[in-house]
């Protein structure tokens, strides 16, 4: 069994690296939201001829592997095609876009430094006209991720500050057992 001393010790340690790894976190209440500088083509924008690719400019470098592009026609067909890539700040994803009427493109962009901006634009080709407005309870594409490297250590280290703290709780006598102690003669300071 471990000494009261030592599981202190181990509660501070746990308490530490737990804070520490908070302020590290990029999921921290006081990051830095990333942006979407600008769009090619601009949300809302009425094309005469269609685009060839979709550009997102960002406030950061993206991430092409951890990102998602959607593009879809008024009847919900995708017209992106090819990779995502990047090149400094901006992601582009090839479209082919046939025929008329308006288009949605659904964006999750994963920066490098792990931040995230996900939205939605979206643009009308040969109608003459701005795109017809969303609703406003619209939902974007939904897609999954796999688990978080970091988060997921993150996860672990919290779990091992909540363990460390509960044995700190259950070996430190309370109030009522050191009294015992002193009128039993033991002296509960030596222990």
């Amino acid at each position: 069994m471990m000494t009261r001393t030592a599981l202190r010790i181990v509660g501070c340690v746990a308490l530490a690296l737990a804070g520490g790894a908070g302020l590290l976190s990029p999921t921290a209440a006081w990051a830095r939201r990333p942006a979407v500088v600008s769009t090619a083509p601009a949300d809302g924008a009425a094309l005469s001829t269609p685009p060839d690719r979709i550009e997102l400019s960002m406030s950061g470098a993206p991430d092409p592997a951890l990102s998602h592009l959607s593009v879809r026609d008024g009847g919900g067909a995708e017209v992106a095609g090819g990779d995502l890539t990047a090149a400094g700040h901006v992601l582009r994803r090839p479209v082919t876009v046939q025929g008329v009427g308006d288009f949605t493109v659904t964006y999750h962009v994963v920066l490098s430094n792990g931040e995230e901006a996900v939205g939605q634009l979206s643009f009308s080709v040969g109608t003459g006209a701005p795109p017809a407005a969303r609703p406003a309870n619209a939902a974007p594409e939904t897609h999954q991720h796999g688990i978080d490297p970091l988060n997921a250590i993150l996860l672990i280290v919290d779990g091992a500050v909540v363990f460390g703290v509960l044995l700190l709780l259950i070996s430190r006598p309370g109030p009522r057992s050191q009294a015992r102690r002193r009128l039993s003669g033991r002296d509960p300071v030596a222990e």
